[in-house]
Formats: structure tokens, C-alpha cells, sequence
């Protein structure tokens, strides 16, 4: 799935990983120039939660990983 980045990359980011984490497969966000992109995966489960990483890339670079728990 991928959409155009609108709202900051914070909430891009947690709107990404809520949407990986409900659908169970990756979700991509680009912004509109196609410079920035934000790259949710669900990678594991623990109970009724996803582990969803996410990475931020500014032109092509990888600049950021995290990892943050979505429960349901």
C-alpha cells in the first residue's frame, strides 16, 4: 500500500505502523515531491500486540528505524 505523505512524519509514521499492524502486511508513505518516504512492516506478535518497524528515508537514505508496539 502506498499513499502521499500529508500531516507530519510523526503522525505519518503512526498512522503507518496502526495501519501495517491492522492489515498485517507493510505500508508506505511518500511525500509528495517523493523525497521523503516512511516504511511500516509488521515484524513480530506479542499477545494481542504487533511490533511494527518503521523506516524513514530522506532522498534514498535510510535515516531512522524504529520500533513501536501496536496493540489492539
Amino acid at each position: 500500500m502506498g499513499a502521499v505523505l500529508g500531516g507530519t512524519v510523526t503522525e505519518i509514521a503512526q498512522r503507518a505502523a496502526r495501519e501495517a499492524a491492522m492489515a498485517n502486511r507493510p505500508v508506505e508513505y511518500r511525500s509528495e515531491d517523493g523525497r521523503q518516504r516512511v516504511y511500516a512492516e509488521p515484524v513480530s506478535t506479542k499477545g494481542n500486540c504487533k511490533i511494527v518497524k518503521t523506516s524513514y528515508y530522506q532522498d534514498g537514505k535510510l535515516v531512522k528505524v524504529e520500533e513501536r508496539k501496536v496493540c489492539s
